[in-house]
Formats: C-alpha cells, structure tokens, sequence
C-alpha cells in the first residue's frame, strides 16, 4: 500500500447526528515499511492541465477544515484553540510534537494550515473527506480510550399499548432493551451487512508468581495411577509464561532464544497432539521443533507466522 505492508486492520462505521456514514480504521504496517511521506498535508500545486485543477478543486473541497463552534469545546469545557489542531502551523517536513503526541505534516503555504491529511489514492478512491494519520502509542491508546467510553445516544422512547401487545414481555424487558438507533444502522441490520471488523487479540499474562492462575489437568486413568512423588507428574495445565519457558531453542532459521514473550505468543499457538492436524504432525520443521522441547506440549505457526517454513 502507499503507507507500507499492512498488516492487519480495525474498522468500524459510525454515523453523525446529521445521520451520514463514516469509517474509523486503525491500520497496522510492517515495521521498516512504513513511509510517512505518502501522507499529504498541501494542496495540489501547479496544476496545468484540467485534470490536474479538477484534482486541485476537488482536494480543497474535502479536505479543508472549516471550524465551527464544537472545535472549541474539549471535555465540556470551552477552548482558545481549535481541537483538531487547526489552522497548523506553517512548516517544510514532518515532525512530531511531544506535547499533543501528534505528527505534524508538511505545511507551506496557508492554503495548507486547514488541509486534512490524506493520501492521494486513498482519497481519489474514497471520493470524500478523510484524515490519515501515523499515531503514537500513547495517542493510539488514547483514541481508543476515547471510543470505548462512548456513551450510546439516549433520550425518550414512546412507550404505547399496541408496542406492548406486538412485543409481548414485562416493562422492565422493554426498558433494557430499548436502544435508540439510526437510519444507517437500520439499513445495515436489515441488509445483514457488516458494521465492524474484529482483530484477534491475545491477552497475556503479567502477574507475577503467587498471583498466577492455572487450570487443573484433564487426568486419564492412567495419569490417576502414577505416583504423585514422580517430578514428571503435574497436576497443572501449562500457562502462556510456562509455554514461552519452553519453546523450542536452537531451531535452526529461527530466532527463538532471542524472541521476547509478548512475540512469542503473537505468533504461535501451543496446541495438544490431539488437535493437531494430520499435515502439521508430518512436517519436518514440525517434528523439528517439537524434538527440541518433547516434555512440552508441541508449538505450531499459525496462521499469520511466518518463523517456521
């Protein structure tokens, strides 16, 4: 893609009070391809041809930030300065403020101070106004905060007898199911389309030993009969640290000694035999890892790793 290799992607749609769609995305790239000058923050210049001022006409349309009185408003509370950072400040390369957590884009003339930033084939796709940006951690986090605080819209819901006898349950079932919601999501649910994307996410534990949990053992009979004093007898299901503990080592191509425990778990899955598939357990570089480690349960990719051919 025009930002580097995308590696996985969230979206979800959102409308306005005024009723019209728009998309929140955050895009993940692969470290060492980002390049942060494919996002815009000018205006078209000399432009010749009447292609070129069409582009030009259309940019300025779009993108440009008219301010109104909500730009001035931050936590209820009213403002000096524009929220969204606008007019930006004039300046010849990108830079990253360490007050607001923000980069700063590409400004030169003051057409530009009000220029959303884009990237020129998302946009000519897209037909209508975006903002592409490379965020911090701190203000990733941030926005995501902000978005899972969202409060759902709210207000008066008539309540007559006929809604009532159509829906036949108690008052207190009505009263918690009852959502206000939009035209767009409307034609969404009827339409069955999708309103968000999901990202697998692997939550990893980080307590430290005495606050860890484990779950007890599926015990055979067999397993019943040994002898409890025997060191090889655990009672207990291996954790996600236990797993890391005992990955493979000296794999050869790999990098599992060096690999840190958040990595790890990012991009294998530990699996029982019995789950394992038929065409896993045949694999050389399968039986390669497993012999490294036999008293632990076997490591397999999955399906986004790319460690083990």
């Amino acid at each position: 893609s025009p930002i580097g290799t995308i590696e996985r992607t969230w979206y979800r749609h959102e409308d306005q009070a005024r009723g019209s769609l728009h998309v929140h995305m955050a895009i993940w790239v692969v470290k060492g391809t980002e390049d942060p000058t494919a996002i815009i923050g000018t205006a078209p210049r000399n432009c010749n041809s009447p292609e070129e001022r069409a582009w030009r006409n259309f940019v300025l349309k779009v993108q440009t930030h008219n301010c109104q009185k909500k730009c001035f408003y931050r936590h209820g509370e009213q403002t000096a300065e524009c929220k969204g950072g606008y007019p930006r400040n004039l300046r010849d390369t990108l830079t990253h403020n360490d007050d607001t957590k923000r980069y700063e884009y590409t400004c030169l003339e003051k057409e530009d101070q009000r220029i959303s930033p884009y990237v020129t084939l998302w946009l000519l796709a897209w037909g209508a106004n975006v903002n592409v940006q490379y965020v911090t951690s701190a203000a990733f986090l941030g926005y995501i905060a902000k978005y899972v605080t969202k409060a759902e819209p709210h207000g008066l819901i008539g309540d007559t007898d006929a809604l009532r006898k159509r829906e036949n349950i108690s008052g207190q079932q009505r009263w918690l199911q009852g959502r206000i919601i939009r035209s767009p999501e409307v034609v969404f649910r009827l339409l069955n389309l999708q309103m968000h994307t999901k990202t697998g996410v692997k939550f990893i534990c980080t307590n430290p030993p005495g606050f860890r949990k484990r779950h007890l053992k599926k015990q055979s009979d067999e397993d019943l009969n040994d002898d409890e004093d025997d060191e090889h007898f655990k009672i207990f299901s291996d954790g996600m640290i236990e797993t890391y503990m005992n990955r493979p080592h000296s794999v050869p191509h790999n990098h599992f000694d060096t690999m840190t425990y958040p990595e790890f778990h990012s991009k294998f899955r530990v699996l029982s035999y019995k789950n394992i598939p038929a065409s896993a357990r045949q694999s050389e570089a399968f039986w390669r890892c497993i012999n490294q480690a036999p008293d632990t349960d076997p490591v397999i990719p999955n399906e986004n790793s790319m460690l083990i051919n």
